[in-house]
This record gives structure tokens, C-alpha cells and sequence, in this order.
């Protein structure tokens, strides 16, 4: 049920749009669940300059999103790509002055006209609301905290197999070692110093620090970070695992320029608002 990336990276070389059509055909067999909406995204995650002072950029690829991985990686640098490569499907990277974006096109930009003559109408797009790789994630999570470890291995190996190019990683298939080798292995993550092991301060439950279901978990939150980027899916993670937030600027390298916001745990800004039409007729808003 897993989705093909391999014929996805064969479309790769296809004009824009191609290859977020495929990604959410109904076809596919594990779209479970689309949904239209009108949205730019499909403009934010493409390769346009639209909002690109917010993209994810090498940078972020390089420290904590797709290199530096449970499977492999390497040192971060600006010039070293290869750690895009470890992946079946190998996400596309933009650059030029101002401009730095890692993408998959997972988002597709399409626009509905209202008027072809004068040329307006709506930003849309149409996105993956339920798949078979989520529904298999979220139960490797449900597996790790029951401390079922080597069912949770095998849901995580099932995703590894479909996602990564194994020519290219330096452990395409996890082991209960690796796990544990690469979460000991780095610091926890610092704003100017970034990694992908950031301390998780979850208010339902507790996760020991250097415990064995730490670990997994880092692994498990690194894969649905891989396998949701740009899918609106990270918030969902951030919260129920209590990730802190640090809004930073970026330099035009690999480093931080400097450290602008905090988002703690316990910041009233986590709940999201609820509708304007509800306020408006009358029901307390959430305080921000």
C-alpha cells in the first residue's frame, strides 16, 4: 500500500506540475483520503519566489530535515547535495539570490479560472488528507509507547523500504542498534546550533531522556518529518510531543544570524484560534 517514489523520481525531470499531479491521483494506491481547497501553497512549496523568505532551504536540510538521518548522511555543507539522494523520490533544490528551497511537490499549484478572457480566478490546490504511510506511522508510534519495540521496528522498516534508496544510505534498514547509536551519537538540539534531537515535553505522559523509547520516537518523528514536509502535518507532532519552537533568521549559508521567538511548551499561542464567525456571535476566543 505504500506509495511508489521511484515512478514519482522518474517524473522528476518532467515540467512543474507533473509530478504533484501523480502525487495525488486517485490512482495512487495509498491516498486514502483527498481533499480540494483554494490555497497558494502549491506557489509557497514550488519553485517560485512567492514567500520564499520563509521556505526550507538547505540549511535546514543539511542539520535536521533529510540529512543526518538514522539511515546515513553527511557533514553539512552548502555544496554537499548527496544527502538529498538518499531518498527514492529525491526532492528538488532551488537557489539564487534570495531564494533557497528544498522541495517535493507533493502540494501541486493549480488555479481555477472565474474569467480566462480577463485571467483571474483562485488559487487551489488538492492534498493527501489521509494515507497509508500516516495510518502506517502513526501505529509504529502506538507500537513505541507500549514498548512493543520490535513491532515498531517493523512498521518503521516497511516505511524505510518504499522512502529510501538503500545505494545511498549507510542503513537503509533500521536496527534497534542504529536507533540507539545515532539519538546517543547527537546533542540535543539548540536554535544556533541545530539538530534533529530536540527534547520532546510531552503534558499527557513522560518520555525518559536517553531512554530506548526516546530514542525511537526521535526516529519515528524523524521519518513522518521526512515523509509530511510541507503537508501541514508538523504541527500535529510539535504539540502532542511538546517540541519548543525558536523563530530564527537564517545567514545565506548553513548558519543562524540570530534568534528572533521562543514558543514554549506552555505558550497560549500553541491553541489554534477558533473560527471568526464563532467570535463574532459571541463565544469567548482562545487568550493568544
Amino acid at each position: 500500500m505504500m506509495r511508489d517514489n521511484a515512478a514519482l523520481q522518474s517524473l522528476s525531470g518532467a515540467d512543474y506540475g507533473v509530478t504533484g499531479n501523480q502525487f495525488i491521483s486517485t490512482s495512487s494506491k495509498n491516498n486514502f483520503l483527498l481533499i480540494t481547497g483554494y490555497s497558494a501553497v502549491g506557489l509557497i512549496f514550488g519553485p517560485y519566489f512567492y514567500e520564499s523568505r520563509i521556505a526550507a532551504g538547505m540549511m535546514i536540510m543539511q542539520t535536521e530535515l533529510v540529512n543526518l538521518a538514522p539511515w546515513g548522511g553527511s557533514t553539512p555543507s552548502m555544496t554537499q547535495y548527496a544527502c538529498l539522494n538518499m531518498y527514492r523520490w529525491v526532492p528538488g533544490y532551488y537557489n539564487a539570490s534570495g531564494f533557497n528551497k528544498v522541495l517535493w511537490e507533493r502540494t501541486p499549484y493549480l488555479f481555477e479560472y472565474t474569467d480566462p478572457v480577463a485571467g483571474i480566478g483562485y488559487y487551489r490546490t488538492v492534498l493527501t488528507a489521509f494515507t497509508a504511510e500516516e495510518a502506517l506511522l502513526n501505529r509504529a508510534e502506538a507500537y513505541i509507547m507500549k514498548e512493543q519495540y520490535t513491532d515498531a521496528l517493523a512498521d518503521i522498516n516497511v516505511w524505510t523500504a518504499s522512502t529510501l534508496n538503500p545505494a545511498r544510505c549507510s542503513a537503509a534498514t533500521l536496527t534497534e542498534n542504529v536507533i540507539k547509536n545515532w539519538a546517543a551519537g547527537m546533542d540535543y538540539y539548540q536554535p544556533d546550533k541545530p539538530t534533529s534531537k530536540k527534547k520532546l515535553n510531552p503534558m499527557l505522559f513522560t518520555v525518559e531522556e536517553g531512554s530506548l523509547q526516546e530514542a525511537y520516537l526521535l526516529a519515528l518523528i524523524y521519518a513522518r518529518r521526512v515523509e509530511f514536509f510541507q503537508m501541514g502535518m508538523r504541527w500535529f507532532d510539535i504539540k502532542r510531543f511538546g517540541i519548543e519552537i525558536y523563530r530564527r533568521t537564517l545567514d545565506e549559508g548553513i548558519g543562524v544570524a540570530s534568534v528572533d521567538d521562543f514558543l514554549p511548551v506552555d505558550d497560549e499561542r500553541r491553541a489554534l484560534q477558533i473560527p471568526r464567525d464563532v467570535i463574532t456571535a459571541g463565544l469567548e476566543p482562545n487568550p493568544r
